[in-house]
């Protein structure tokens, strides 16, 4: 017979509570998110926490009639053993399909747990093909929850680490915080940055102040010791505002800025690659993810006006990842999120729109692929009327800009997808490319104010916004046509169509495409001198990038036109547009900071002077189909090209039949030769074409 002695050790039972530390203390019922309804309806979000170690509960206290005695136990276990085996009708279980009882949906909802802290932190999105997502379909799934990350705080609002991370996590916030200028200073640096910049940035100003303002208010109470608890994400985005505002007073100061900003990015990213052997509140792993991309936008920006293309498009990939581990790729609208807010909807669309725009920008630029496609995220595009702007001064004008920039943008990647890919036939894209109906159709729904032609112009003077971002829309259209148009200029046929001739029609549409560029690249020129005529009226101390790189690829692409065909009437035209191009960057050089104007001026005078020393550089076979006895038929279709607008010119369509059969005559027999290049085909490309 054993005795008390030799029983084991009972072991106190240690978990986690499943509320959070107030709701616990105030004894109430949680609804385990975060923050919790509770917490919010108290307006104490920042102090709703979960515990960091398990907490060991006392065991339970013996019932006041003290312990049953073995016979009446025996007793009551017999009886209800004999019951087990005589059911009635009514206790049997009914199998229904799709039913999930409360046993099994506890038994779901931990596996799920499980599952998803095997592989991501909670709140990470996890979607299809993933074990959680095929657990989340184990049952009902119209009541499918998920969490989300939150950016609606400036700071944490769950726990915090508990190792030596933390001391060193707090001491450099509380230096960030320190770096910070007077509250006067920071009021003028922000709000210069609205009035001035954000017109083509974006940025949603009602949500970015509020995060301000209860940054400070949060600072001046000390808040439950709010400095340490700042979000690094937060911080990123603020330092990254000031160093673009124009109330800097030295470039020295917005470097300064710049980079706190990264470093405050930098921070919490490597928070989250050391926290593995910590432990922390898994609710407040990965908030504030929305700010981090809106800065990570801002420090693209800033990088790409100094110079910094390539390490901006690298910059702009780690925040995509980011953005996709957060789920902002889906839409903010869909249903399966838990609660989540309208400002919250915002902040994530605006932070995913500006992150695909300025990485498939980017990479078009540089000639790389994109990481967004279209197939992989259902954000929407907002919906914009055509009508009149209001004249109350109401509407917002820089989330119209953001959608009709955001379309073309997605047209331009569909078309590099369609045209410029590696394996492409280039036979096929020779007689094919023509992006230029796709263009039309953008053109069709842009706003009356937005217009590219005839515009509305009667509220300018009430949205003081509109003139400088119509301009910086025709910029952008002018500079996706030439991406296109300028790839015929240097793609032959290849090698498997050697010694046939085009098809006369064919042939036609190609010695069309490449009239074109030239006069597409000219109107690119004339859209940038008239952004600088706006930008000279609001304070600035760099140039944007947009106004100077752009004026590099329109010169190199009338260099490119001029040596593909010299006989050409309008080639002296061309010539003087390359040198307006030079003067329209000397007038830039003051103005930039960065390395772009001085190394775009090197190139450019070392083009001229090589076109004024060869009379024909290019060794390749040279298509000259106005080398034609009747030259006044040249004269008659230069000034039929003067005559319409480069963004009318949409393929064959408008022009007259005896200039299709005075283009084709000539090209009926050209031979053609081997291929070129394939792909993208970006300036510096073009470039080495030339040697």
């Amino acid at each position: 017979m054993s005795t008390p002695a030799d029983e084991p050790k009972k072991k106190t039972r240690r978990r986690l509570r499943v509320s959070c530390v107030e709701c616990t203390r105030r004894r109430q019922k949680c609804d385990r998110q975060q923050p919790c309804g509770a917490c919010r309806s108290r307006g104490v979000e920042h102090l709703c926490r979960w515990e960091l170690e398990p907490f060991a509960r006392p065991s339970p206290a013996r019932p006041p009639n003290g312990s049953a005695s073995k016979e009446s136990r025996k007793n009551n276990s017999h009886s209800e053993s004999s019951t087990e085996h005589t059911p009635s009708v009514s206790d049997l279980p009914v199998n229904q399909p799709g039913a999930v009882g409360a046993v099994d949906q506890e038994v779901k909802e931990a596996a799920i747990a499980l599952a998803q802290l095997s592989v991501a932190r909670q709140g990470e999105y996890l979607g299809i093909g993933s074990v959680v997502c095929s657990l989340h379909r184990l049952g009902d799934e119209e009541h499918i929850l998920l969490d989300f990350d939150t950016s609606t705080l400036p700071y944490t609002s769950g726990g915090e680490y508990s190792s030596a991370v933390t001391e060193s996590f707090d001491r450099s916030i509380a230096d960030l915080l320190t770096s910070l200028p007077s509250r006067e200073k920071c009021d003028n640096l922000i709000l210069s940055f609205f009035e001035h910049e954000n017109w083509r940035y974006t940025l949603p100003p009602k949500q970015i102040f509020s995060l301000y303002d209860r940054m400070w208010e949060g600072l001046k109470n000390n808040e439950a010791n709010c400095s340490c608890r700042m979000r690094a994400f937060w911080l990123a985005l603020l330092f990254a505002i000031f160093a673009l505002s124009p109330f800097c007073a030295s470039e020295d100061e917005s470097r300064k800025y710049f980079l706190q900003s990264l470093t405050a990015r930098r921070l919490e990213e490597d928070l989250f690659f050391a926290s593995f052997s910590t432990q922390r509140a898994p609710s407040s792993v990965s908030e504030g993810n929305t700010q981090g991309c809106l800065a990570v936008v801002l420090l693209a920006n800033y990088l790409c006006d100094r110079g910094q293309v390539s390490e901006a498009w690298k910059l702009v990939g780690t925040a995509v990842r980011n953005a996709q581990n957060a789920g902002m790729h889906r839409n903010p609208h869909w249903e399966k999120w838990k609660d989540m807010s309208e400002d919250e909807q915002l902040f994530r669309r605006s932070a995913w729109i500006l992150l695909s725009n300025t990485d498939k920008f980017l990479s078009s630029i540089l000639g790389r692929p994109s990481m967004i496609r279209a197939q992989n995220t259902d954000v929407p595009i907002p919906l914009i009327a055509k009508g009149p702007l209001s004249i109350d001064g109401r509407a917002d004008t820089n989330l119209m800009f953001q959608a009709c920039l955001a379309k073309l943008i997605d047209i331009v990647g569909e078309l590099r997808d369609k045209y410029l890919a590696l394996d492409i036939d280039v036979d096929q894209f020779m007689k094919e490319a023509n992006p230029e109906d796709a263009f039309e159709d953008w053109r069709k729904t842009l706003p009356d104010c937005f217009a590219l032609r005839n515009p509305d112009t009667t509220r300018d003077h009430i949205y003081r916004d509109v003139p400088v971002q119509r301009c910086m829309l025709s910029i952008y259209y002018f500079s996706s046509a030439v991406l296109f148009r300028r790839t015929l200029l240097s793609t032959r046929p290849s090698l498997a169509s050697l010694h046939k001739p085009f098809d006369g029609e064919d042939a036609a549409s190609l010695v069309l495409k490449q009239m074109s560029t030239a006069r597409v690249a000219s109107s690119l020129l004339d859209s940038l001198r008239q952004l600088r005529s706006f930008l000279l009226m609001r304070p600035r101390r760099q140039t944007c990038f947009v106004s100077t790189f752009f004026i590099f690829e329109a010169a190199v692409t009338l260099v490119i036109a001029e040596r593909r065909d010299e006989q050409h009437p309008q080639a002296i035209e061309w010539r003087n547009r390359v040198q307006d191009s030079v003067d329209m960057l000397e007038e830039r050089r003051m103005e930039d900071n960065g390395d772009i104007v001085v190394q775009s001026l090197q190139a450019l005078r070392a083009l001229q002077k090589a076109m004024s020393s060869k009379p024909n550089p290019v060794t390749v076979p040279q298509v000259t189909p106005y080398e034609v006895e009747n030259m006044a038929k040249q004269n008659e279709l230069a000034q039929w090209y003067a005559q319409h607008p480069a963004e009318d010119v949409n393929g064959l369509s408008g022009l007259p039949n005896n200039f299709l059969q005075w283009i084709q005559a000539p090209l009926a027999g050209w031979n053609t030769s081997e291929s070129t290049m394939v792909g993208d085909v970006s300036a510096f490309d073009l470039l080495h074409f030339l040697q």
